[in-house]
C-alpha cells in the first residue's frame, strides 16, 4: 500500500517555519517592536529608544504615571545631552505632554517609592540591547530622601547608554489606546519615536501581590 506524504512533508514545513520565527515577535498593531514584556524599541541613526510600560498601569488613578525609559548612543564623534524636554509624549487622541518637572513630583505625587520598589522587582528587561555599551548612572527624580541627585542634564558620550524613570501629569493624557514618546531636540536629528501600549490595569498572577 502506498502512503501519502505529501500532508506529513507539508506539516513539517509549517512546524520548521514556527521554529525558525524570532522568539517573541509578535504581530504588529502599530506599536514599535515589542522588545520584551510591554518594552518596546527604536532605532534611528546612533540612536536606541526603549520605553517600558507595564509600571504606567498602576498609576491612572494618581496624579503622575511612570514610564521607564532607555537611551542608547552608538559609536560615533560626538556625545549629546539628555533633558526632560527632549522626551514628548502623544497619547492616541493627540494630546501632547512633557515630562513633570522634579518639584512637582516631589510634593504632589506620593507613589515613589512604590514604584521605585515596583520596577526593582520587576524591571525593564533591556536585554542585549545596548551591547557592550556603558551604562551612565543618572536620575531625574532621585529618592525624595535625597533630592541634591536630581539632575538636569544626562550627558551620553559615544557608545553609552541610560535608562531612569519620567514622570508624566494623568491629567494631560489618556493611557488608552496606542501612546507615542518622541525623543526630539536639536542633538536627535533625525527625530526617534516609540509607539506602545500600556497595559491593562489588570494585575498578572505573579505581580498582584506587588502593587503599592
Amino acid at each position: 500500500m502506498k502512503r501519502n506524504l505529501v500532508a506529513p512533508f507539508l506539516m513539517c514545513l509549517v512546524f520548521t517555519a514556527v521554529l525558525a520565527a524570532e522568539p517573541g515577535k509578535k504581530p504588529s498593531d502599530g506599536t514599535s517592536h515589542e522588545h520584551a514584556y510591554y518594552t518596546y524599541l527604536e532605532e534611528s541613526g546612533p540612536f536606541k529608544l526603549m520605553v517600558y510600560s507595564y509600571p504606567a498601569m498602576w498609576r491612572e488613578e494618581s496624579s503622575c504615571f511612570p514610564l521607564q525609559i532607555a537611551v542608547g548612543l552608538g559609536k560615533t564623534d560626538k556625545k549629546v545631552a539628555l533633558r526632560l524636554a527632549n522626551f514628548l509624549l502623544i497619547d492616541a487622541a493627540g494630546k501632547e505632554s512633557t515630562p513633570q518637572d522634579y518639584k512637582t513630583v516631589l510634593k504632589e505625587y506620593k507613589d515613589g517609592p512604590g514604584d521605585r520598589d515596583f520596577i526593582k522587582q520587576f524591571p525593564m528587561q533591556v536585554g542585549n540591547a545596548f551591547g557592550e555599551y556603558d551604562q551612565i548612572q543618572a536620575e531625574f527624580y532621585p529618592p525624595t530622601n535625597s533630592p541634591a541627585l536630581a539632575t538636569d542634564v544626562v550627558e551620553l558620550p559615544s557608545a553609552t547608554w541610560w535608562t531612569g524613570v519620567i514622570y508624566y501629569a494623568n491629567a494631560k493624557v489618556g493611557l488608552d489606546g496606542i501612546l507615542t514618546l518622541w525623543l526630539e531636540g536639536k542633538d536627535f536629528q533625525p527625530p526617534i519615536a516609540v509607539k506602545f501600549r500600556v497595559p491593562p490595569a489588570k494585575p498578572r498572577k505573579d505581580q498582584k501581590d506587588h502593587v503599592k
